[in-house]
């Protein structure tokens, strides 16, 4: 607790994908946070940023779904693995202006190898953005060819996408990685018109006591917060199997979102049950835009 007493230092992170909560963020090792990775995490600590965050390797028998994005600070578990912790690579690092001219100015400079700069960014006869270096790299890895293709490389070591030098093709990838991007932070959030929500007969506060999934619809149990009131049934009507499923981090983040609030009885609201609506509006249109990427084939092959 001396850390907390000493050193407080609030900050967002995202806990698990469409999830997120607030800690004190640490600045050494071994204190409230006890890995808090903070030489990785200070580029996101009141900072303007976006990162790629994905393991190393895993070993389930399933595709690969073990990548997200994410503007804050990340808890180690955020993407899903039994072989290690999550890995975030900041687009921006944050560091003091050397130039000698402007002494103790913080300036921002994209996280790029100097490798990377001189072999692929130099060799194009165009400039891309950080941001769309980082929404075409997404795009790739949300390609089901590639996942399926390159499989046994990605559950063995890092995501590695092939760098089109064709700007036509890296344009196409990365305007629907873009896309992806704005989803996955919740920042265009479509209508979800087909997505209904009943509210029955819940007022004020309440508590999830059970989640129920059939035939399309999620029931969510509850209680209210008020003892005057009576438990009621919550129900999304609209809300398919492959939506419910999906998975974001090697997570399934509407059941997941729901279940960690049963589990840890925590006070839901009018705002909370948007957000589950907004999850899975966002992951309807992810489903929408991977198709579009699918069709792409495998042009991210063009001009290496």
């Amino acid at each position: 607790m001396e850390d907390i007493k000493n050193f407080y230092n609030p900050a967002k992170i995202t806990y698990r994908p469409f999830d997120y909560r607030y800690t004190s963020l640490s600045k050494l090792s071994h204190r409230f946070i006890g890995y808090s990775f903070y030489d990785v995490m200070q580029h996101f600590d009141n900072k303007e940023n976006i990162g790629l965050s994905f393991v190393r390797q895993f070993s389930d028998a399933k595709p690969y779904t073990n990548i997200m994005v994410s503007q804050h600070p990340i808890e180690r578990r955020t993407n899903y693995s039994f072989q290690g912790g999550a890995f975030i690579a900041p687009l921006y690092v944050y560091g003091e202006n050397l130039d000698g001219e402007h002494p103790g100015e913080v300036v921002k400079t994209p996280n790029f190898t100097r490798s990377f700069i001189e072999n692929y960014l130099k060799s194009l006869n165009w400039k891309p953005s950080p941001e769309d270096v980082l929404a075409y790299i997404y795009a790739v890895l949300h390609s089901m060819i590639y996942r399926e293709k390159y499989i046994v490389f990605l559950k063995t070591g890092f995501p590695a996408a092939p760098m089109t030098k064709n700007k036509d093709v890296f344009t196409r990838y990365a305007a629907l990685g873009k896309k992806l991007i704005e989803l996955h932070l919740l920042k265009d959030i479509p209508a979800g018109a087909s997505i209904k929500v009943s509210l029955g007969e819940v007022k004020g506060d309440f508590y999830i006591n059970k989640l129920t999934y059939a035939n399309s619809k999620i029931y969510l149990s509850v209680s209210p917060i008020n003892e005057a009131s009576h438990d009621a049934v919550i129900t999304f009507e609209g809300v398919t199997a492959d939506v419910f499923n999906f998975e974001i981090g090697a997570r399934k983040p509407i059941d997941l979102w729901i279940k960690n609030r049963v589990k840890d009885r925590a006070p839901i609201n009018i705002k909370d049950l948007q957000h589950i609506k907004n999850m899975a509006a966002a992951i309807k249109q992810t489903i929408s835009v991977m198709k579009e990427i699918e069709l792409l084939g495998e042009d991210y092959l063009t001009d290496l």
